[in-house]
């Protein structure tokens, strides 16, 4: 009976092991995390884009500063005034899909400021990654006439390092913090165009005059931009991977 029992186990563990490693093989196929990146901004000791695109940023007035990792010079503060980085039109084409994300810090309650935004409400497309109210702002325009707001249920005005991610895929828009889904709203278009000649800014809201430009107070890293939605093991692996995993 002892020997029937050890080698039942030792076959339970045999197929536990070969369904895990199955598993770990299916997650490991589905994320990847270059596939479709067209903006990488790691922000170590610049502003320039290492996704090959060569998007690079121009820097006005933000200041390297410590990273979430607590490394000098890997990541950038702006002082709400004035402060930006913008990195051109040359962002490639974002059609019907888009995922942006970065991580930031702050414990400015902003009424309403721009963290990551390309954006133009007059050709009527565009994505805006923010701050309203000390919550997540997602929002942006499709070609449709119609301007889609989300906020994340979760403050992120408490000084902390949060990930913040907005995504829009099949006509849904999506908005998550820290790997966790908070939002989301179904458009019913799934023909967007979400495309825009603005340039891509970090920071601020590029158009405008002065009063319009939303400067955001705190700190930002490791801005990415994909062309597509990404899949849940991507976000995940985006939140608790190293800002050096995806190169």
């Amino acid at each position: 009976m002892g020997y029937r029992s050890t080698c039942w186990r030792k076959v339970i563990a045999s197929v536990l092991l070969a369904i895990s490693t199955c598993m770990s093989m299916v997650i490991a196929q589905h994320v990847d995390l270059l596939r479709d990146r067209i903006a990488h901004y790691p922000f170590s000791h610049h502003a320039d884009d290492i996704s090959g695109y060569s998007n690079h940023g121009s820097v006005t007035g933000a200041i390297p500063s410590v990273d979430r990792e607590g490394q000098e010079n890997q990541a950038y503060y702006f002082d709400g005034v004035n402060d930006h980085i913008v990195c051109g039109t040359q962002l490639g084409p974002i059609s019907s899909a888009v995922t942006v994300s970065c991580w930031m810090r702050t414990d400015q309650a902003e009424v309403y400021s721009h963290l990551v935004s390309k954006y133009d409400f007059v050709s009527d497309g565009g994505f805006i990654l923010g701050i309203l109210d000390g919550l997540a702002l997602w929002a942006g325009r499709i070609g449709s006439g119609q301007y889609i707001r989300l906020t994340s249920s979760s403050r992120i005005d408490d000084n902390q390092w949060h990930h913040i991610l907005g995504m829009v895929r099949e006509g849904i828009w999506y908005i998550y913090i820290d790997g966790a889904l908070e939002n989301q709203y179904n458009t019913g278009f799934q023909g967007t165009n979400l495309d825009c000649s603005t340039p891509l800014s970090l920071g601020m809201y590029y158009q405008g005059d002065a009063a319009d430009h939303r400067y955001y107070s705190g700190h930002l890293d490791d801005v990415i931009i994909y062309k597509r939605g990404l899949n849940e093991c991507e976000i995940d692996a985006l939140y608790t991977g190293n800002k050096y995993g995806p190169r």
